[in-house]
């Protein structure tokens, strides 16, 4: 395994901690010699030999690498449209041209086009704001959650499902965890399912996907998923499987 991390980050980012805990971890249970890692204080000393190396880091520190050595970045995935009906919400895909009116009160307008991109929400009384920036977004109706959990997903399996918000005691069904994960097909090698419970429905819903990188870690740490995880989607994505 070969992986280029941004030092900068090495102990501000408890993914970028977990990182080094599992190449500690790996080098000396399986006393393995053949993990590379380097280390970049920015992307203008990058090396084209290192194309092949797992970035690990922050979202600009990755997108800074994909781009560089292929060309392209990963757009955010937010709830696929084949998750929509797990959603338990109203939910769509539009432009910054798109006007919504809804009964509900409000809605949260979410960049389609630019990971941790443009958000906000808007109240069904306003025009959608002259400030909302041109591009693709999608839009969803805000509902009362009980608790938030995050799901880590690897080659369509369950790893772990982590708490990260509201109260930990209701806790998602897994059975529809799994139906969710079945029904979404396109799905990366290794990304995060967000899911939460709804307080009106008191049922499991789909909150977002994320690719698997530069994600929060809740206190998930199992060195060999891990790794397998950060280099499974990294060639997943540099393959083209996502287009």
């Amino acid at each position: 395994m070969k992986f280029i991390t941004e030092s900068a980050l090495d102990h501000k980012l408890d993914f970028v901690c977990a990182f080094h805990r599992a190449i500690d971890f790996e080098r000396w249970w399986f006393n393995d010699k053949k993990i590379h890692t380097v280390h970049r204080l920015n992307h203008k000393t990058r090396r084209e030999c290192e194309k092949n190396y797992t970035p690990v880091g922050s979202i600009d520190f990755v997108r800074e690498h994909l781009l560089y050595h292929f060309g392209k970045v990963p757009k955010p995935i937010n709830v696929p449209e084949e998750l929509f009906p797990y959603a338990g919400r109203y939910i769509t895909n539009g432009t910054d041209q798109t006007h919504y009116v809804l009964s509900c009160g409000a809605v949260h307008l979410k960049s389609n086009d630019e990971i941790k991109g443009y958000s906000t929400v808007i109240y069904h009384q306003d025009v959608v704001p002259n400030v909302v920036p041109a591009g693709n977004y999608q839009t969803s109706s805000l509902e009362e959650v009980i608790s938030e959990w995050r799901v880590f997903v690897y080659d369509n399996h369950v790893i772990d499902v982590r708490h990260y918000d509201g109260d930990w005691s209701v806790t998602p069904d897994i059975s529809t965890i799994h139906s969710m994960i079945g029904a979404y097909k396109s799905a990366p090698k290794a990304y995060c399912l967000d899911v939460y419970i709804n307080a009106f429905k008191q049922r499991t819903c789909a909150m977002e996907v994320n690719h698997f990188f530069s994600c929060g870690l809740y206190g998930w740490d199992n060195p060999n998923a891990y790794l397998k995880m950060l280099t499974g989607w990294y060639q997943w994505f540099i393959r083209g499987e996502n287009i």
